[in-house]
C-alpha cells in the first residue's frame, strides 16, 4: 500500500512547505532531528466500469517535531510549564496528542505489533546532510537550539521553542502563561480536561468518573488501555525511552 521512502518522503516535504525559517537550523553550522505522526486511511473504491474495487490510500501529516536537546535536571521544573526533553520523536508525539485533544477523544487505544522500515531518502538538516555540504569547511557543526512543534489543529498549529519555553522567552517571562510551550505538560492536561467537561458523564468511560482524580499523574494512571499500548510501544521500538520521576507529574 505504501512504502517508507512515500512516508518519509511526504514528511520531508511537509517540513519544507508547511514549517516556517524561525527555529530551523543555520544549514552552515547546525543540524536537527525529525519526526512526525502520519494518518494512513485506505478505502475502497469502484472504478466506473465493471472491474473489482481499487484500494485507495490517502497519507497526511497530522502532527511533526523537530529538536536534539534535554534542558537538564537543574532546569526541571515540577509545575509542568516547562519541556524536559525537546528531542524530536517527544515533540512529535506531544504535536499529535494536541491535535487529538483539540479534536476528540480517541476510541480508544490497542496493542499492536510494531514494524520497523528504513527509508533510503535523506532529512536535508540531519547531521549526516549537512555534515556532507560542509566536508570542506572548518566551522563545527553543532545541534539546532529550538524544537518545532506543529500540530493539525485550526488556530496556532506552529509553537517553536529553545530552553523548554516559548523562543523568546526571558528570564523575567519564565513561568507566565505566555512563556508556556502549546505541548508542554500542564497545556496538554487543561485541554484535555477542557475537552472531558464538555462530554456528558454517561458518554465518559468509567475510568473519567472517578471522583479521586485531580492531578495529572491520577488521569495518566488512570487510563490503563493507553499505559498498556504504551509500555508495548517503548519495549518493541523505544527502548530508549525516559520515564519522569513521579514528582514532576503531580501538578493539576
Amino acid at each position: 500500500m505504501w512504502s517508507a521512502d512515500e512516508i518519509a518522503g511526504l514528511c520531508y516535504l511537509h517540513y519544507r512547505t508547511r514549517l516556517p525559517k524561525q527555529g530551523k537550523p543555520d544549514p552552515n553550522r547546525e543540524w536537527t532531528s525529525l519526526a512526525a505522526v502520519v494518518k494512513v486511511e485506505s478505502a475502497a473504491q469502484r472504478e466506473a466500469l465493471d472491474s473489482p474495487g481499487n484500494l485507495q490510500v490517502t497519507k497526511e501529516v497530522v502532527a511533526m517535531g523537530t529538536g536534539t536537546k534535554c534542558i537538564g535536571q537543574n532546569k526541571m521544573r515540577k509545575t509542568g510549564d516547562i519541556l524536559n526533553d525537546s528531542h524530536a520523536e517527544i515533540v512529535a508525539k506531544r504535536s499529535f496528542q494536541r491535535c487529538q485533544h483539540i479534536s476528540s477523544l480517541p476510541d480508544g487505544f490497542l496493542t499492536q505489533e510494531v514494524k520497523l522500515l528504513q527509508s533510503d531518502l535523506q532529512f536535508e538538516h540531519s547531521r549526516q546532510a549537512i555534515q556532507e555540504v560542509q566536508s570542506n569547511s572548518k566551522t563545527k557543526l553543532v545541534p539546532c537550539s529550538a524544537a518545532i512543534s506543529w500540530s493539525a489543529v485550526p488556530e496556532q498549529p506552529l509553537d517553536v521553542t529553545s530552553d523548554g519555553f516559548r523562543q523568546g522567552t526571558t528570564k523575567k517571562g519564565i513561568g507566565s502563561q505566555q512563556s508556556r510551550s502549546k505541548i508542554c505538560k500542564v497545556e496538554l492536561f487543561h485541554k484535555f480536561q477542557k475537552l472531558v467537561t464538555s462530554i456528558s458523564q454517561e458518554d465518559l468511560p468509567d475510568t473519567l468518573r472517578m471522583k479521586t482524580l485531580k492531578t495529572y499523574w491520577d488521569y495518566k494512571e488512570a487510563a490503563l488501555n493507553y499505559q498498556e499500548a504504551w509500555r508495548v510501544l517503548r519495549s518493541q521500538a523505544l527502548l530508549g525511552w525516559v520515564k519522569n520521576a513521579k514528582e514532576y507529574l503531580h501538578f493539576t
